[in-house]
């Protein structure tokens, strides 16, 4: 029993492995602020743009997935060298997300180097 032509090929595999890690990797999108919390300075935010997941039924088309609230989402306001401009956010404000490398929950715990709590990289469980 040969190869036949619907057989693909090792480098069309990785393509495809490829493409479907990439496809669930977060690195930032805009969003809007559900809520904010000024004493522990975070938010909870609504992502502004959906996800595009490939079809069970067809592997050409993509479906659209909302994205759930993210939680807990530390506030960064620009600042350094003695210097930080605030504000408030209120519900509707317009913001980035940022999805962190790693798991910044040691870091957040302390404000020191820390290792991650987990293996997991590029999470929205851990934006700013």
């Amino acid at each position: 029993m040969g190869i036949t032509s619907s057989t693909p090929s090792p480098a069309e595999v990785l393509t495809l492995a490829l493409d479907k890690r990439l496809r669930n990797t977060a690195v930032a999108l805009p969003g809007t602020v559900v809520s904010y919390n000024a004493g522990a300075q975070t938010c909870t935010v609504r992502p502004g743009v959906h996800r595009l997941v490939p079809s069970i039924d067809d592997e050409d088309v993509d479906e659209v997935e909302s994205l759930p609230a993210v939680q807990d989402v530390p506030v960064v306001w620009p600042g350094g060298r003695g210097f930080r401009l605030t504000g408030t956010l209120q519900a509707g404000d317009s913001v980035l997300l940022v999805a962190m490398d790693r798991d910044i929950d040691g870091w957040m715990r302390t404000g020191q180097p820390a290792e991650p709590d987990d293996a997991r990289m590029h999470s929205w469980a851990s934006c700013v």
